[in-house]
């Protein structure tokens, strides 16, 4: 992995524009809402290699998108992202969920992550803004239990 992985906690005007560029690249647009926990990786020169976005509702956590350019793909910044996430928030939340594209699913998977019916969304994250603009027939919805901690990556 080539940056530093960080959890950003006041986001600048930029780094909001680079996030949601990201995320129409990857075909997530809309996925980012100001507010969200944001992890975030840079290359040497600053330039966002990658992104995850996430919400808490009470003990429910959602990992609303992870997302890395094209360019900085197979160097573990993903994985990174995601293992950032998770260490955040276990003790904090009984269970992450994950609303992925079909096509990245099992990326999500290898983590821990199991494949379960819409069905089971709590009423806090299904119901909320969060999940307003996606699209659920494109997407496979994963559930994870937190532990109490978790190795970061």
């Amino acid at each position: 992995m080539s940056g530093q992985i960080y959890k950003i906690t006041g986001i600048s005007p930029k780094l909001s524009m680079d996030v949601k560029s990201l995320l129409e690249d990857e075909g997530l647009a809309g996925r980012y809402l100001p507010g969200a926990d944001l992890f975030a990786a840079f290359d040497s020169e600053g330039g966002l290699e990658g992104a995850a976005g996430s919400n808490r509702f009470e003990t429910e956590c959602l990992l609303r998108f992870v997302a890395v350019r094209a360019a900085s793909r197979r160097r573990g910044i993903g994985s990174g992202l995601v293992g950032h996430a998770l260490g955040y928030y276990a003790g904090r939340c009984r269970r992450m969920w994950a609303v992925a594209p079909l096509r990245s699913a099992g990326f999500f998977e290898r983590f821990g992550f199991r494949a379960v019916t819409t069905d089971r969304l709590p009423p806090a994250v299904r119901n909320s803004r969060d999940l307003r603009d996606v699209e659920i027939a494109r997407a496979k919805v994963l559930l994870m239990d937190l532990p109490r901690k978790w190795p970061l990556l």
